[in-house]
C-alpha cells in the first residue's frame, strides 16, 4: 500500500469519526493514536467525534492535550457543553472562551460566543448573556454579534437592549431586526424600526408586509402595499404573496383580482403565488362563479391559475 501522506491519513480519521457505527469512534482513536504527524485538523477531527457523541469527558481531556488550539476547537467545545444541557456547563464553556481563548482572538470567536449567549438566553440567564456581550471587543466583526442577537428573535431583554444600541446597522441588520420583532408578535416594534430605516430595498418591505400578514394584520398588510407602490418600490413574488393572503382573509376579491391582473404583466406565479391566488378565490366564492380554470401539470403536481375573472367585478 502506498505511504499515506496527511491528507489521507486525515480523511481516513474523518470517515471513522463521522461513522455512527458504534465500533468506529475506537477505531478512529487507534488511527489516531498510530498517525505518525498529526495537525490542527487532525485533533479537531476527533475532538469533534467525541462532542457529537456526547462524550464531554473524553472531549475535555483531548482538548488539553492539544499542542494548539485554533478557533474550531473553541467552537467545537462551546457547542458541546451546551449540548450537555446542564446549567453548569455553561459556566464551564464561558471559562473555556474567557480564561484559555486568547484575547487577540476573540473577535475571531463569533460563533463560540454566539452559541453561548444564545444558550443563556434560553436557561433564562439574560444578565449573563449581555455581561457576555459586553466582554466582547468591539473590532471588524462586531456586527456578526448583533446580527446574531436578532436572529434570536429579540426574545430577551438583553438582546432586545443590544438590538437597540447597535451601532451604524446596515440593511441587512435593519431587516433581521424587523424579522425579528415581527416573528415575536411585536409588529409596532418593527413598524418602528422600518420607519426609521435610511433606505428600503424590496426585501425590507416584504419583511415588513410579511411580518403584518403572518401576525393577522391583514388591514396592515395592503396599507403598507400601497404605500410600498406609491413611492415607487418594485413588489415581486413575496410581496403579492403576502398581500394575496391578505385578502383571502379580509375577504378584498376586487383589490386580489387588480393583483392577479398585475402580476400575469409582470411574471409567470410560482407555486406559492398559485396557491395564494387559488385560496384567495375560493374564500370569495369565485372560483365556480367566475370561471376559474385550474391546470394540473403532471409533472410537478403543482397547480397554476390559468385564467380567472369574477362576473360580479
Amino acid at each position: 500500500m502506498p505511504v499515506r501522506d496527511a491528507v489521507s491519513w486525515n480523511t481516513l480519521l474523518a470517515a471513522y469519526s463521522r461513522s455512527p457505527h458504534p465500533d468506529h469512534l475506537a477505531d478512529a482513536r487507534r488511527l489516531f493514536d498510530e498517525m505518525p504527524q498529526r495537525d490542527a485538523v487532525t485533533w479537531n477531527t476527533l475532538l469533534g467525534a467525541y462532542v457529537r457523541r456526547g462524550l464531554m469527558g473524553e472531549a475535555e481531556k483531548l482538548f488539553g492535550e492539544m499542542p494548539q488550539r485554533n478557533i474550531a476547537s473553541f467552537n467545537t467545545m462551546v457547542t458541546g457543553f451546551f449540548a450537555a444541557g446542564q446549567n453548569g456547563r455553561l459556566d464551564e464553556a464561558e471559562e473555556l472562551l474567557t480564561k484559555r481563548l486568547r484575547v487577540t482572538d476573540m473577535d475571531k470567536a463569533v460563533d463560540a460566543y454566539n452559541t453561548l449567549i444564545s444558550a443563556y438566553g434560553q436557561v433564562g440567564r439574560e444578565s449573563d448573556a449581555r455581561r457576555l456581550f459586553d466582554m466582547i471587543p468591539r473590532g471588524p466583526r462586531i456586527m456578526e454579534y448583533y446580527d446574531r442577537w436578532v436572529c434570536q428573535g429579540v426574545r430577551y431583554a438583553g438582546s432586545r437592549e443590544a438590538v437597540l444600541e447597535m451601532p451604524d446597522p446596515d440593511v441587512v441588520s435593519w431587516n433581521l431586526i424587523i424579522r425579528g420583532f415581527t416573528h415575536i408578535g411585536e409588529v409596532e416594534h418593527a413598524r418602528g424600526f422600518f420607519d426609521k430605516m435610511p433606505e428600503r430595498g424590496t426585501i425590507s418591505w416584504n419583511t415588513m408586509i410579511s411580518g403584518y400578514e403572518q401576525n393577522g394584520d391583514y388591514d396592515g398588510t395592503v396599507k403598507l402595499f400601497t404605500k410600498m407602490l406609491e413611492v415607487g418600490g418594485m413588489p415581486d413574488r413575496h410581496t403579492f404573496s403576502s398581500v394575496l393572503a391578505a385578502c383571502a382573509s379580509l375577504p378584498m376579491l376586487r383589490l386580489g383580482t387588480q393583483l392577479h391582473q398585475l402580476i400575469e404583466k409582470s411574471f409567470l406565479p410560482d407555486t406559492a403565488t398559485s396557491n395564494a391566488l387559488i385560496t384567495m378565490y375560493s374564500r370569495g366564492g369565485a372560483l365556480t362563479e367566475g370561471g376559474s380554470h385550474l391546470q394540473a401539470d403532471a409533472n410537478t403536481k403543482r397547480f397554476h391559475v390559468l385564467e380567472c375573472t369574477d362576473r360580479r367585478l
